[in-house]
């Protein structure tokens, strides 16, 4: 995992508090889905709102998106990328966790929607693969835009950043027991991603690399990439590691090429000398 990407996806949580958030908020009545209505967006927009962004956007399928399209449903959003092998998978894991836990006549006006940022490698292709192996349903956009656009999504949280410490003014005032007390956002930003670059580098490296599907036959699972340890996995979706550092009952050695049940979700791991790798996750 290239940690610089995950410090923009930290950055960027905060996403939902700028502007997509700011159409209205479907109905919670306990009417059936079918009977829910769409509320009408609010109106006028605020000047700092998402939605005033002119950057098109390019969704799985290969079409054109604007933020604006989005207006109407509550939206949770997310910043990732297609290649991120710890984290974005919990993040996804999470707000497919946040999706169960909605009533249904809400859940139905509810989009979720994933925000690549990197540009070179999330073609329509890449990320319509990572739709099929993370079972993405149709409320789920997954979008690419330019190096630029992004950037111009990032800088729009400036907004928020100030509302925080107009609230509570915290800057330049030493917190017990925070180390480091900047004077600036600035200074507390460039603090964090030198820590968290740092020990995220660390912490890659006290563990296994994740294995790689050969997803050329679906009809058949393999993998490659691994030079040390064993590979286990599950085609129920649970995880090969048990609780503790065992190995799961369910979970099998992968010794040779098997062929994949229709029905399979892989879930597969590394494990060497006691340590797992992050997971690999092949739903249909």
């Amino acid at each position: 995992m290239n940690s610089k990407y995950l410090l923009v996806a930290l950055a960027m949580l905060d996403l939902v508090n700028t502007g997509f958030s700011a159409g209205p908020i479907a109905s919670t009545s306990n009417k059936p889905a079918c009977c829910v209505k769409e509320l009408a967006a609010a109106s006028p927009l605020p000047d700092r709102s998402l939605y005033q962004l002119d950057s098109s956007w390019t969704d799985d399928a290969g079409a054109a998106v604007k933020l604006v399209s989005f207006r109407g449903r509550p939206q949770i959003v997310t910043m990732f990328f297609a290649r991120c092998e710890y984290a974005c998978p919990l993040l996804v894991h999470d707000m497919k966790r946040i999706e169960a836990a909605l009533p249904e006549n809400v859940r139905t006006n509810v989009g979720f929607v994933l925000v690549s940022f990197d540009s070179e490698r999330d073609t329509p292709a890449a990320l319509a693969a990572y739709r099929k192996n993370h079972n993405l349903a149709s409320n789920w956009t997954l979008l690419r835009g330019a190096p630029d656009d992004v950037l111009e999504l990032a800088a729009l949280l400036d907004e928020s950043q100030k509302r925080n410490f107009e609230k509570w003014p915290i800057l330049g005032r030493p917190i017990n027991p925070n180390y480091f007390v900047g004077a600036s956002y600035e200074q507390e930003i460039g603090f964090m991603k030198k820590f968290i670059g740092e020990r995220l580098d660390w912490i890659e490296k006290q563990f296994p690399p994740v294995p790689q599907m050969d997803v050329a036959d679906r009809s058949k699972i393999a993998f490659g990439g691994v030079s040390a340890g064993d590979i286990y996995l599950t085609l129920d979706g649970t995880d090969p590691r048990a609780p503790g550092g065992e190995v799961a009952p369910t979970a099998q050695r992968f010794t040779a090429v098997i062929s994949r049940p229709p029905a399979a979700k892989v879930f597969a791991r590394v494990k060497q000398d006691g340590r797992w790798s992050g997971p690999l996750l092949s739903f249909p």
